[in-house]
């Protein structure tokens, strides 16, 4: 081999070496890419996922306040509606309420309208100007209709500063209370003329049926005295006597029945019994005024 051929040779190995050295640190510098090409990836997928979830937890946060939020509104808005409607009903009688004054109304007295609006108590003495003030003015803070988003909420206003006037104000307040009171008057008269009535419907009654039930009562037992006496007539000879054998049968034929015959006879002998009571009593008390009078 030539000198040329040997370093034509030293030439083309030094040209490979060079290729082989280069692909390397390509193959090298790509694969570090690559590595970080993908730690990039990762660390802009991890960047957005924390974006995600954060945007998530905001707009869930902000789902549960309006939620809030509207429980609590609609729980005014309840409590609103229960004070208006509270009011409305008040207004609506000067009568008691029964299950909280069953007495009261028993006796026919009335609680008025206006004090119950304020949730006061007609018959305490101890109420006041300051009282009643004060009353008006925790009632009107929560019906006033820019806190209450009830429909009546104006309506409710308007009531509870009409007693309020009314029971601020002397002339108004004993003129109040004087109409209140002849009403009760009123009441209570009414009742007892109705009383009244009731206990002569009741007597009338009595008498009545006491009237029915002795004739009823003299009727049946006329009837068993008379049958009593037909069957007496029915006799069988008897050795020396005769045995009263209709009585006999008839006796059987009452005990046999006596779901029917029992009560019917007792009723009728009741009945004369207590006509007899009745007219010993009377009879003493004639003679006892006769005695008295002379």
């Amino acid at each position: 081999m030539s000198v040329k051929q040997t370093f034509f040779l030293i030439f083309l190995l030094v040209i490979l070496s060079l290729i082989v050295v280069e692909s390397g640190s390509t193959k090298f510098t790509s694969s570090e890419d690559n590595e970080d090409r993908s730690g990039h990836d990762q660390t802009t997928n991890t960047n957005k996922a924390d974006y995600v979830n954060e945007d998530f937890e905001n707009e869930l946060r902000t789902k549960k306040a309006e939620a809030l939020k509207l429980k609590q509104l609609r729980e005014k808005k309840k409590l609103g509606a229960t004070a208006v409607r509270r009011t409305i009903q008040a207004n609506s009688s000067d009568q008691c309420e029964l299950s909280s004054h069953p007495l009261r109304v028993v006796q026919g007295k009335l609680c008025g309208s206006h004090y119950k609006v304020l949730q006061l108590d007609r018959f305490n003495d101890q109420i006041d100007k300051n009282a009643v003030k004060k009353a008006y003015r925790q009632l009107s803070l929560a019906v006033h209709p820019d806190k209450n988003p009830a429909d009546d909420a104006a309506s409710a206003f308007k009531i509870i500063q009409d007693a309020y006037e009314c029971l601020s104000d002397e002339s108004c307040k004993r003129d109040y209370d004087y109409r209140l009171t002849a009403e009760e008057e009123r009441i209570q008269w009414e009742r007892m003329q109705m009383k009244e009535r009731i206990a002569e419907k009741a007597i009338e009654g009595l008498r009545y049926t006491h009237q029915y039930a002795t004739k009823t009562s003299n009727v049946v037992l006329a009837a068993c005295r008379k049958i009593w006496d037909w069957a007496g007539d029915l006799t069988l000879p008897w050795y020396d006597s005769e045995l009263p054998l209709g009585r006999i049968i008839m006796s059987m034929l009452v005990i046999s029945q006596f779901k029917v015959t029992f009560p019917v006879i007792g009723f009728a002998i009741l009945v004369a019994k207590l006509n007899e009571e009745f007219l010993k009593t009377q009879r003493h008390h004639y003679y006892d005024n006769r005695y008295y009078a002379f």
